[in-house]
């Protein structure tokens, strides 16, 4: 005899959302305070000055966080004005 009628499901909750003990984790460790500055605002600040210093990666990152789609022909110039002749 099975375990539930037909048709029932067997975890009628459904599956939890996956990933979510990760971003809460993310969220509590972000927002702890070292030396009086939130994690957070530490991580960002690191990444504005890495931008700043010239990394790409990093300039990109900030411009998707300001301007989620299209960020790319935001860094068009950048790039130009960047480019070391490095690999090609």
């Amino acid at each position: 005899m099975a375990a539930w009628k037909k048709g029932e499901s067997g975890n009628p909750a459904g599956r939890p959302p996956r990933g979510s003990a990760w971003a809460e984790l993310a969220r509590e460790i972000g927002d702890e305070i070292v030396g009086g500055v939130p994690r957070r605002r530490q991580v960002l600040l690191a990444v504005y000055d890495r931008a700043m210093g010239g990394d790409l990666r990093a300039a990109e990152f900030l411009a998707e966080l300001e301007h989620p789609t299209g960020s790319a022909d935001i860094l068009g110039p950048l790039r130009l004005l960047t480019w070391q002749g490095e690999g090609d």
